[in-house]
């Protein structure tokens, strides 16, 4: 598996932002989180899990912009999808 810096720090506890668009793992390369919000529906959670073996991590949703996923909803994200920004 081929880890960037903030993929490898994702451990329980962690808060972390992620996004399901396809563009994301690309842009949080390229843009602070801030440009990354105007850009894209960006969410916001706590990890729940350390990432399995195919790189999946459990987030508690803390915000989300997507219909789907209420706040307080449980979600499965692999670590391409997120950014750690404490923890």
């Amino acid at each position: 598996m081929n880890e960037n810096k903030h993929e490898s720090k994702i451990r329980v506890g962690s808060l972390v932002e992620y996004c399901l668009d396809p563009r994301y793992p690309a842009l949080k390369k390229e843009l602070n989180s801030s440009k990354l919000r105007g850009k894209l529906r960006i969410a916001v959670g706590i990890v729940l899990a350390d990432p399995d073996k195919h790189g999946y991590v459990k987030i508690q949703t803390a915000h989300s912009p997507y219909p789907s996923t209420a706040t307080g909803d449980q979600v499965e994200v692999h670590t391409e999808f997120c950014k750690v920004i404490s923890g």
